[in-house]
């Protein structure tokens, strides 16, 4: 009786390996081989299965799971908000009050800021605040089938201060819509920091103090840095309601993303120099930047009213990020004006850093 193992030839053996082999290293490499043969075409066949469909889902509806903030090398993070929540909600927070109802003629306080004479309904549906697909904040305005306009408006709940010695970056990445200029006519998107009292008594804007730390009026591409303080109507010392504006306006593209920032810096508190009263107010600075370049700057000193400076630098403020249609500041809308993202501004994230204390 023979003893030898018998032989079965393997399907998957190429024709000419299918005889039974004799030579035993031969045949048991064959048979590991075909034996493991579907496995691994298998294998391969799920793996390109969910590579594929990881793929395909990430192109259909990429996320954003890392944020970049840029270079903050020299600054200490203390709040940021990216707005990662799911895509295509209400958009809502904790964290933010969410605007809603008319904003107002002078005197009218039943609105989150001061859109005086604007004809726009501030509304918290998922018409004018959503979360896109990329996670990001939208703000469009769009009109209801009355033709009442509607947009969205919203401020922090939270407030910082800027203390003595200490230097406050409050920092943005937005895109604004591409939409024509003539299709533009009434639309203001922008970002803003306000005196905390407003919130207590909004009729006492704008002594609380306003700096408008980026802002886009019908459609242009150019913003120019503006601070509003002091008395209204022709009061000084910021010539309300036009404000303290910079003497340049700086050159804005739109449809693409870009950082806004505001700088509030009291580091400076030298030895008194010629010309001035010694007083450390005079050597504190409020600066504007665009793609973290430097746009614009002014000084205490340069401003040159004690009090008004002390309620923009000094006391509590927070951020607002609106959409405005109407107002004095630009005018009502037209026939032309067009709705939704194309006028309206997506905001990435918005944050605010204190710069770092270097030992010497």
């Amino acid at each position: 009786m023979s003893h030898a193992k018998s032989c079965r030839p393997n399907p998957y053996f190429p024709p000419s390996l299918r005889a039974c082999q004799h030579n035993k290293v031969l045949y048991h490499t064959h048979y590991l081989v075909a034996s493991y043969l579907p496995l691994a075409f298998t294998m391969k066949i799920l793996y390109h299965t969910i590579f594929f469909a990881f793929i395909g889902i990430s192109l259909a509806h990429p996320r954003k799971d890392r944020q970049d903030y840029g270079n903050k090398i020299d600054y200490n993070s203390v709040w940021r908000e990216n707005f990662m929540y799911e895509a295509n909600i209400q958009f809502s927070s904790r964290d933010w009050n969410v605007a809603e109802g008319f904003a107002p003629s002078p005197g009218n306080d039943s609105h989150l800021g001061p859109e005086r004479g604007s004809n726009v309904k501030y509304d918290a549906g998922t018409a004018s605040l959503r979360i896109n697909k990329e996670g990001n904040l939208v703000i469009q305005p769009t009109k209801d089938d009355s033709g009442q306009w509607l947009s969205g408006k919203i401020e922090t709940v939270m407030s910082w201060v800027t203390k003595a010695t200490t230097a406050r970056l409050f920092e943005a990445r937005i895109k604004v819509g591409d939409a024509l200029m003539e299709n533009s006519q009434g639309i203001w998107p922008r970002i803003y920091l306000m005196g905390k009292t407003y919130n207590e008594d909004q009729s006492n804007w704008p002594r609380m103090g306003e700096i408008d730390i980026f802002g886009l009026a019908n459609g242009g591409e150019t913003f120019t840095p503006t601070i509003h303080c002091g008395e209204p109507n022709g009061g000084l010392p910021c010539s309300e309601p036009q404000g303290f504006k910079a003497p340049n306006a700086i050159p804005f593209s739109r449809g693409s993303l870009h950082t806004v920032g505001l700088l509030i810096d009291r580091r400076e508190c030298p030895a008194p120099v010629a010309g001035t009263t010694g007083e450390c107010w005079e050597h504190e600075s409020i600066s504007w930047f665009l793609d973290e370049e430097p746009t614009y700057k002014i000084t205490g000193r340069e401003f040159g009213d004690r009090d008004a400076w002390q309620k923009l630098v000094h006391e509590e403020i927070i951020i607002g990020l609106a959409v405005g249609v109407g107002g004095d500041g630009v005018g009502p809308p037209n026939e032309a004006t067009t709705t939704g993202e194309s006028v309206g501004m997506e905001i990435d994230y918005v944050g605010v850093w204190e710069a770092k204390v270097h030992s010497s």
